[in-house]
């Protein structure tokens, strides 16, 4: 029912247009309709917010996965992982990508780093 939560979250940005929350979850629920422009304005809404926004800067990144646009995905889970290395999408996802780029030890080093995290 994405399209009522669409409505749930525009309306709480009417209430309130300085929290990020809602526009990633806009981004989110975009995403899933594979209307990736409007996910990708959404994130970026969400970042100028607060630039440290974990799971705007992996959404944003797994656009560009899907875009083949490597590099800029790439640059989004780096910082993604700096912000919080414990986020386990982020580490799958840029393996993905380093899959994609030839980077297959890259690859490999973060999908152990993904694993390590169910050990603790």
């Amino acid at each position: 029912q994405f399209q009522m939560a669409m409505n749930d979250f525009s309306a709480a940005l009417r209430i309130d247009p300085k929290t990020p929350a809602p526009y990633i979850a806009l981004g989110n629920c975009r995403v899933h309709g594979h209307r990736d422009p409007e996910a990708l304005v959404q994130f970026q809404r969400a970042l100028e917010l607060k630039p440290d926004a974990v799971l705007a800067l992996t959404g944003r990144g797994n656009i560009y996965l899907r875009r083949k646009q490597f590099r800029q995905a790439l640059a989004d889970y780096d910082k993604a992982l700096d912000i919080n290395p414990r986020y386990g999408p982020a580490y799958l996802n840029r393996a993905r990508a380093r899959d994609e780029i030839g980077d297959p030890a890259g690859a490999a080093a973060d999908r152990r780093s993904e694993a390590a995290l169910h050990k603790h």
